[in-house]
């Protein structure tokens, strides 16, 4: 079935290219022939060919009549180049910078919070506890009702 399948798609495919050989036999003018994507002008014998980007004759030319396909073929493939080579750069760009840049913010945040939190650790060991006296007094209430039992119970 496979096989079948395959010989009609090769039969349909040669049946294109002669038609597309057809038509471009019948063209006679350099704008005319560049119209269609599957014919070259040669200029060499004033002729439509059959033919691809990548060639049909010599000094073809492929979809305009101003300069080579060849040469016309290499424009396209430096400015498709060029295009992603500047994409790719933005993107790196963007990641590197506005990505990077939040962690490097989010991190010097985190120092400061940290340096701050550190200050008022170091503030309040120096005060003997809390600087809050309500809070204070609950905890030896807690201490004189229960002893130290929860600070050696306690893992915290």
């Amino acid at each position: 079935m496979a096989r079948y399948i395959l010989a009609i798609v090769v039969l349909v495919a040669l049946a294109q290219l002669s038609v597309a050989e057809d038509s471009c036999v019948s063209k006679t003018t350099c704008g005319e022939c560049t119209t269609s994507l599957s014919c070259v002008w040669c200029p060499g014998d004033h002729t439509c060919k059959s033919g691809t980007p990548f060639g049909g004759c010599s000094g073809y030319k492929w979809r305009q009549c101003s300069m080579s396909g060849a040469l016309a073929l290499t424009l396209v493939i430096i400015g498709v180049s060029a295009f992603l080579l500047i994409v790719i750069i933005l993107a790196v760009g963007f990641i590197c910078c506005c990505c990077c840049g939040k962690k490097l913010r989010f991190f010097s945040r985190n120092d400061a919070r940290e340096a701050r939190l550190q200050a008022e650790w170091e503030r309040q060991e120096l005060l003997g506890g809390t600087t809050h006296p309500k809070t204070d007094e609950l905890r030896q209430q807690m201490r004189a009702k229960y002893g130290d039992k929860i600070s050696a119970n306690s893992n915290v």
